[in-house]
């Protein structure tokens, strides 16, 4: 937020500050992650959807509410128009990102990804029983984690294959929505379905973790040597090598990928970023153990 506010002293460091809106979809998988590992751990029987949601959302709307009001009375203050009405009621109801006119008419804009973590609450029970039944291997679970890193790429391959911009995005100015270029921009950088491939993605590292666990526990028996091997490495090394790329990346212009501030934010960096993430939530053991319980 100081490098977006430009209240950074002009430096080096300003390049690898530049990278912080990539995070955001770091914490989507980190919610998919967390969110699914208990689930799997759990032997009590799941919440309805409506207590589930319940449940988070009680743990952030209080703070996010008294934000929200105190943003309000701070534009009031300084004689500076309040939303339409539409725009604060869907930011009241954590909306905002459901529809590309919203999201940077809003107050606090940076909130917005509490709207789309709202739509992924809604969708994971149904989520998780659909992964718990087919991904039952962890050729399965290694294939879903590669559909999910590739869809980001599409941001980058449509522009190169009609021949044009591939920093078209660029002709966007923030709040705007008078044309569909405007609105495809807002959509592919806040609509929770921009970000479902992330969650998908943080979900199935669980499942991955899982399944190597009890390949683990059978003594090999189950799933190919080979990928067992593979996935046992990125248990142990997975944390240092994604964050050693992730860092020449932050700090390397050359290596920037090509459309940088909508594909990174739309995750192509989920390979590094997902082996930080799997690196972290297990031991660095040696491989034929890698995953503790």
């Amino acid at each position: 937020h100081l490098y977006q506010s430009q209240r950074l002293v002009p430096s080096g460091r300003d390049y690898l500050c530049s990278w912080g809106f990539s995070w955001v979809p770091f914490f989507f998988m980190l919610a998919g992650l967390v969110l699914t590992h208990a689930r799997l751990s759990s032997s009590k029987q799941p919440d309805s959807a409506a207590g589930f949601v319940a449940k988070r959302a009680a743990t952030i709307y209080p703070l996010y509410s008294a934000g929200l009001a105190a943003a309000l009375l701070l534009r009031v203050g300084q004689g500076r128009q309040l939303p339409e009405w539409y725009e604060l009621a869907a930011q009241s109801f954590l909306v905002q990102s459901w529809h590309p006119a919203l999201p940077e008419r809003t107050v606090q804009v940076h909130c917005w990804f509490l709207s789309a973590l709202l739509a992924f609450w809604l969708a994971f029970g149904p989520a998780c029983r659909l992964l718990e039944r087919t991904v039952t291997s962890l050729e399965r679970a290694c294939a879903l984690l590669l559909l999910c890193s590739s869809l980001p790429w599409l941001a980058v391959a449509f522009p190169a294959c009609l021949g044009g911009d591939p920093e078209w995005y660029r002709a966007h100015r923030t709040g705007a929505s008078g044309t569909s270029l405007d609105l495809a921009v807002a959509f592919l950088k806040f609509h929770p379905l921009c970000y479902l491939h992330v969650f998908v993605y943080g979900m199935c590292l669980a499942r991955t973790r899982q399944l190597a666990l009890a390949a683990d526990a059978a003594r090999g028996e189950s799933g190919s040597a080979p990928l067992r091997r593979l996935v046992a490495a990125a248990a142990s090394h997975g944390a240092s090598v994604g964050l050693t790329g992730l860092l020449l990346l932050f700090s390397l212009p050359a290596l920037r990928p090509v459309g940088f501030k909508l594909s990174a934010r739309l995750s192509v960096l989920l390979p590094l970023q997902g082996l930080l993430l799997f690196g972290l939530c297990t031991s660095h053991a040696a491989p034929a153990s890698a995953l503790p319980p």
